[in-house]
């Protein structure tokens, strides 16, 4: 009987740390050039801070090692630049009030990571991986208020839901399969985006309390709408420098897939003869390959790959990644005219490309995204056929010094954004974004350290109320704010 080595639910070995090369006992998201290949056993991003987990001790062979990772993060922030926000407020009619924001704030979060990883004994790898996240919820919770409740919390109670989800088995000399709802190559080989100090930039925690509509969008692939979703992985071996890794997602369905996902009955199948009964075939179904609803701005048939080269050159490391995403869409089977808002789709067409140097503890670092696809969406919605194109690029140096990492980036977006067939007309143009970060990470013990991080960013689209979200309209065509958040984190 093949033993199985359950190391306790909350195994303390093998804390994430802040800076210093991979190993077998601890593994940073860094994009060392130096480092060794990972290790099948090196799942994902797991989140705010960019690491990549690496559970030690790789299980001998006929047994399985079973943990659950976490961490625990509270910050303290503060908020500025955000007057026009405060404008969009009703102010015109009688007895009818605005609203205004306060400067600082506390908020903080928790995740779980439960993973299981074995050996078979045949010498293959295998084990499943998940994340668990907490649901932010709405309203002020204790002090009653419009969304309080008398037990003092908030009324969404902060519910637990599932990131990720997937299995996956492989070979040192093969390579990795995986399966499920798990990172894409676009983000698990993820070059030169600067995310390795603070929290994240503009990809991290500091965003949390910054508006919705003057927050500037992260238009890179390493989001959820792009992560979340259940597809097929291949990740290669490194061959003399090179390794690569692709993916295909058929559709954009979530960790529950299939005809759970589907919504309202499509009438006109059950009413057209000859039809017969097709309950499934409603907006909101994962698979559906035609529709005439909203559904229409999502991809389908989607494959992601990267070419990767990591080198070194005396004391110059080198990182490349060379890849792009492809896909079809979502037919729309309405005739036209099309109802009001509604709007042909097309495909993502998106080349991926990144850079990093290091030298010592210093990284330069650069990445870009370019093609057919909306960087304001986030990878939510495919771009409105005709529109413009869209490119986003980043630029960003870290610095490790010991147990300190400090650095700052700056990136561009450019795109559509807003505008579509029905506003171009009325002068609504292109939209850009621009971002800054900078920040600083100290580890004060593998498990335990603080973080501080400040962000700036500015929305600019002509003839488009940025705030109100009108078209034709010369109000809010510019909005800009920054934040600076403080926190300690502690993981395991």
């Amino acid at each position: 009987m093949r033993k199985l080595l359950l190391a306790s639910a909350v195994t303390l070995g093998g804390f994430l740390g802040v800076s210093g090369p991979a190993s077998a006992q601890l593994a940073t998201f860094s994009e060392n050039p130096n480092a060794p290949m990972p290790p099948p056993t090196q799942w994902s991003r797991s989140g705010a801070f960019g690491f990549v987990q690496n559970t030690p001790p790789i299980p001998a062979p006929g047994t399985a090692v079973v943990r659950i990772s976490g961490y625990i993060v509270e910050y303290m922030g503060v908020t500025g630049g955000q007057s026009r926000a405060n404008e969009a407020s009703p102010t015109g009619s009688p007895g009818v009030g605005g609203s205004k924001l306060g400067n600082p704030t506390f908020f903080g979060y928790i995740r779980l990571y439960p993973s299981l990883e074995g050996v078979a004994a045949n010498g293959l790898k295998y084990g499943a991986f998940a994340e668990i996240r907490q649901d932010s919820g709405i309203g002020t919770g204790a002090g009653g208020g419009a969304f309080g409740s008398i037990s003092g919390q908030d009324p969404a109670r902060g519910n637990l839901y599932w990131r990720r989800a997937f299995v996956y088995f492989g070979e040192d000399q093969i390579g990795t399969f995986r399966l499920g709802a798990a990172d894409q190559p676009t983000s698990l080989f993820l070059t030169g985006t600067a995310e390795n100090f603070d929290n994240g930039g503009w990809n991290g925690d500091a965003p949390a309390i910054i508006p919705n509509n003057l927050g500037v969008t992260w238009p890179f692939p390493d989001v959820g709408n792009l992560y979340t979703t259940q597809k097929a992985v291949y990740l290669s071996p490194q061959f003399f420098g090179f390794d690569f890794g692709v993916s295909y997602e058929p559709n954009t369905s979530s960790i529950f897939g299939g005809s759970l996902t589907c919504g309202t009955t499509d009438l006109q199948n059950l009413t057209s003869p000859g039809a017969g009964f097709n309950g499934n075939a409603g907006p909101g179904c994962a698979n559906l390959s035609s529709t005439g609803s909203a559904d229409v701005t999502r991809r389908r048939n989607t494959f992601d790959g990267v070419l990767r080269y990591r080198g070194s050159f005396g004391p110059v490391g080198v990182a490349v990644t060379v890849g792009g995403i492809s896909s079809g869409k979502v037919n729309n089977s309405d005739t036209a005219p099309f109802p009001s808002g509604v709007f042909q789709r097309t495909g993502l067409e998106v080349g991926d490309f990144g850079a990093q140097v290091t030298y010592g503890g210093l990284a330069l670092q650069a990445h870009a995204d370019v093609g057919t696809f909306n960087p304001n969406s986030q990878w939510a919605n495919l771009p409105i056929k005709g529109e413009s194109q869209g490119d986003a690029w980043v630029v960003g140096a870290s610095y490790t010094i010991g147990p300190l990492v400090f650095g700052g980036s700056w990136f561009e977006t450019n795109g559509a954004g807003n505008q579509t067939p029905a506003n171009r007309p009325v002068g609504v143009g292109t939209l850009t974004e621009l971002g800054a970060a900078a920040g600083a990470t100290y580890s004060v013990t593998p498990g335990f350290g603080f973080t501080a991080s400040y962000i700036w960013g500015q929305r600019k689209q002509n003839d488009f109320d940025l705030i109100n979200s009108i078209s034709g309209s010369p109000l809010h065509n510019k909005t800009d704010v920054q934040a600076g958040i403080v926190g300690a984190y502690v993981k395991w």
